[in-house]
């Protein structure tokens, strides 16, 4: 092997370890998550809590192997993220209308959640689910494993329960990573983010940049769109809650993309980020 590919073999793998220890442990989010402690009043020892639940219940130790499967299937694609704003629906019936049989070629699809609901009216399949389990049922995520689809299940002081309810699911999924807010206890890993959807982006911010990242469903607005939850069946106002934990989302993502070498785009009904630019139809037509 000649020097020059020596060098180039050693440079990959110093970027795959820098990914892969950011990943495990996204030291520079600690900073946020203190201050999230603080706004809400939340204790880190239900954090821990709920993390060292999941790990209990965790099927398998091998993160990075999950993660890997990940990196190799959004390689070369749209990566389209959806998250549970009230225009996310007809977002994806924007892209679904824009390329037919190619775009499902070229498209893979990430869900936040409740997301994965509108998906499924659709026939789309989420390649993952990022999910703190209130937006999903145990039906679902028992279909969506039989489809071979990701699973990153985050634990935090609010869900524990949830994770008993799910635990059976949980333990017959076939791939799954498991993600906290508080410190990692590997393979509970903690690449930062604090809600589903923002969780996603601070999730690839640690892959290669080879894909590019389309919003959907990201609004961040007052309106809570009605695939939030199992239980709504239309949008309903934010309530001072959950638009005070939208708000810090948006924020953690305003500060977070910018450092991101990836391409972000949104369509008309994303939030206004700063670096995230609209796609028109044409061009993202002409990128399949």
């Amino acid at each position: 092997m000649k020097k020059n590919e020596r060098l180039g073999d050693m440079e990959k793998s110093r970027h795959r370890k820098l990914f892969s220890n950011r990943m495990e442990n996204n030291t520079a989010f600690r900073v946020d998550y203190e201050k999230i402690l603080q706004v809400f009043g939340f204790d880190e020892l239900r954090d821990v809590e709920g993390r060292d639940k999941l790990f209990e219940i965790l099927p398998s130790p091998n993160w990075k192997k999950v993660a890997n499967e990940i990196q190799k299937r959004v390689k070369d694609k749209w990566v389209v993220v959806g998250g549970s704003g009230p225009s996310g629906p007809a977002e994806l019936e924007w892209i679904l209308q824009s390329g037919s049989e190619q775009t499902r070629q070229n498209c893979i699809f990430i869900a936040a959640d409740g997301a994965t609901r509108y998906f499924l009216t659709k026939k789309v399949i989420p390649t993952a689910i990022f999910s703190d389990l209130d937006g999903i049922t145990p039906q679902i995520m028992a279909e969506l494993n039989r489809e071979a689809s990701i699973f990153v299940i985050h634990a935090h002081g609010d869900n524990i329960d949830a994770l008993t309810t799910f635990t059976s699911e949980i333990r017959q999924l076939d791939w799954i990573i498991g993600t906290t807010q508080t410190h990692p206890r590997p393979p509970v890993i903690s690449p930062g983010g604090f809600t589903d959807g923002d969780r996603i982006l601070f999730f690839l911010s640690c892959l290669p940049p080879t894909f590019k990242i389309l919003l959907i469903g990201m609004d961040f607005s007052a309106t809570v769109g009605q695939f939030s939850k199992p239980t709504l069946t239309a949008d309903i106002p934010a309530t001072p809650m959950k638009a005070k934990k939208l708000g810090i989302a948006a924020k953690l993502l305003a500060k977070l993309i910018p450092t991101m070498p990836h391409s972000v785009y949104g369509l008309e009904g994303c939030y206004p980020f700063p670096s995230v630019r609209k796609l028109t139809r044409a061009e993202f037509e002409s990128s399949l």
